[in-house]
């Protein structure tokens, strides 16, 4: 488990004595692709923290079509965090979308260990600030950046990024239609 301490001290510096508070917390899985971590309407517990391969989180509307919103690689932590911070059901399906190597740890059990350990605590604040820095960013791609320009960031922070998913949910991460990023593709080639 040193890439999580590895990782964890990159955030804030933390004590071998408080790391291993997080660590006992924690399993090793090894999760086949396709694999449904947590679905729509389930009331998550866990979260994950990726070594290996990447989680998606998406939505379905109404009509079956599928909406990606978030990809989660190596070293970042994925969960349903609003479902998990209010013990509600998700809106959200998070899957692999590859064969994933995962640390597994109990959310609540992890918030009291926090509330235990300034240590723990710092980093769960430097984690929070890292998932607000990343919704605004998005956010601000959306406003500013045009698709040809989001699909440029998105390919620059997800290497190799087509050879794992369809087109269409690249599409959907982006906020186009499968036609327009095949257009944009076109393009820049």
């Amino acid at each position: 488990m040193n890439n999580l301490h590895l990782y964890l001290n990159s955030l804030v510096p933390i004590s071998n004595q408080s790391y291993l508070l997080i660590e006992n917390e924690f399993t090793i899985k090894k999760i086949q692709k396709n694999t449904i971590l947590c679905n729509i309407g389930d009331i998550p517990k866990n979260i994950y923290h990726i070594k290996s391969g990447m989680i998606r989180a998406y939505t379905v509307d109404e009509k079956g079509k599928e909406y990606t919103k978030s990809l989660f690689r190596v070293n970042q932590f994925a969960a349903s965090l609003s479902a998990l911070i209010k013990n509600e059901p998700s809106k959200l399906v998070y899957e692999t979308i590859t064969e994933c190597e995962v640390l597994e740890g109990n959310y609540t059990a992890l918030r009291k260990i926090s509330s235990q350990n300034i240590e723990v605590a710092n980093i769960a604040l430097r984690m929070l600030e890292m998932f607000y820095l990343s919704i605004e960013n998005k956010l601000f791609e959306f406003t500013i950046k045009d698709a040809k320009d989001r699909y440029l960031s998105l390919i620059k922070r997800f290497e190799n990024i087509e050879k794992l998913i369809p087109q269409y949910q690249i599409a959907t991460i982006l906020g186009i239609t499968p036609i327009q990023l095949s257009r944009i593709r076109k393009k820049l080639k």
